[in-house]
């Protein structure tokens, strides 16, 4: 019979406005979230994308915050089956659109660990909805140091080097994101393996990769000399002049930023530096591709 009801709140709560607030007036909410608990995986999963429709509305992202929304969700986050999981990520990125509950989400101990657990051992889609909801949770600016310290960096970082496509967009948007806080920037320049990568991104990735990828090098190459000198070497100087002639921009812009960082280490290299010096300064190159 519960099976059978929730079903009927999943889809009634789909239908309209006036549907969804006359089941908040009416006390759904309490009933449906310790459904999200019960161990029975179909009517967990029918719960919380219930939820998920109820927070369509504004005023009912805030209510159910109110009413302890967010300790179900991320239990359920915690212990669901795999859609269960990707769902309650969802519902986080819904609950979220609200800035107060980006606030008070983050606060909770185990929200923003949940979905960086999700992120690290979750299916393409478990990684795809983390992903978008850890986004929307670090909007807010105390969140992000939360999720650094609790080693989000290196987790994305690693996934750059196997997932591709719309997933590696939206890890290189979450890295820039983190990059923006003094907590990332360290972070992000301690893990030198991923340089290889990021050029390689530089070099091949979507247009609007490219661009995140500048600005995350950027970022790591002026929180760090060491990997200044890695990028430079790993192709970055060639990239990055191609950005700046060809990117979107936020892509010239942050291309030009570290082609001047570039430009200083080689003016301040000493002999026997391991940076490859460029025949031609970083400013007659640039003029070069204005006539």
């Amino acid at each position: 019979m519960r099976r059978d009801a929730i079903k009927d709140v999943r889809v009634l709560a789909k239908e309209s406005k006036d549907t969804r607030t006359c089941i908040a007036e009416q006390g759904a909410i309490a009933h449906i979230l310790p459904l999200l608990s019960c161990r029975d995986a179909q009517i967990e999963e029918n719960a919380v994308v219930a939820l998920l429709n109820l927070s369509v509305d504004d005023e009912n992202k805030v209510g159910l915050v109110a009413e302890g929304a967010v300790d179900a969700v991320v239990h359920a986050l915690k212990t669901g089956s795999a859609d269960t999981r990707a769902s309650a990520a969802v519902t986080i990125t819904s609950l979220a659109m609200v800035d107060v509950n980006k606030a008070t989400i983050g606060s909770r101990s185990d929200a923003i660990s949940a979905l960086i657990k999700l992120l690290a051992e979750g299916n393409p889609r478990g990684k795809k909805e983390a992903t978008t909801a850890l986004y929307s949770l670090c909007i807010y600016v105390d969140n992000r140091s939360r999720a650094v310290s609790q080693g989000l960096v290196s987790i994305l970082l690693s996934l750059l080097s196997c997932e591709g496509g719309d997933t590696a967009e939206r890890v290189l948007a979450l890295l820039d994101l983190l990059a923006t806080s003094a907590e990332g920037r360290m972070a992000a320049g301690r893990l030198e393996s991923a340089v290889p990568v990021l050029v390689g991104l530089l070099r091949s990735g979507s247009p609007r990769a490219k661009e995140n990828t500048a600005a995350l090098l950027y970022a790591m190459s002026s929180a760090s000399k060491k990997i200044t000198i890695l990028a430079y070497n790993a192709g970055a100087f060639e990239h990055s002049m191609d950005l700046l002639h060809r990117g979107t921009i936020r892509a010239k812009r942050k291309a030009s930023a570290l082609l001047k960082l570039f430009e200083e280490l080689k003016s301040n290299a000493s002999e026997g530096s391991p940076v490859k010096i460029p025949t031609r300064s970083f400013a007659a190159i640039c003029s070069e591709l204005h006539h």
